[in-house]
């Protein structure tokens, strides 16, 4: 099942953002939340460059029983 998400469309990118969105996910609950993330660190985890994209992600998170990370960071050697 697919769930499309209302906010603001990012541009190039083709996600979603702003607080509509983060309204939206926080209304959910995932099993999984595939998150793609611009930066991965032991000791500050998931990281991001844009911040309005980082209030959707979090919401996300919380909002879901696991969390995978698929950014291409993660498959990159350190």
């Amino acid at each position: 099942m697919f769930v499309l998400l209302c906010g603001e469309v990012r541009q190039g990118e083709l996600n979603f953002m702003g607080p509509l969105t983060e309204s939206s996910i926080k209304a959910l609950r995932f099993d999984t939340a595939v998150i793609g993330c611009c930066g991965l660190s032991a000791e500050r985890g998931l990281t991001a460059h844009d911040l309005p994209e980082v209030a959707g992600k979090q919401a996300a998170i919380a909002s879901a029983r696991r969390v995978m990370d698929v950014s291409r960071t993660a498959a990159s050697p350190a």
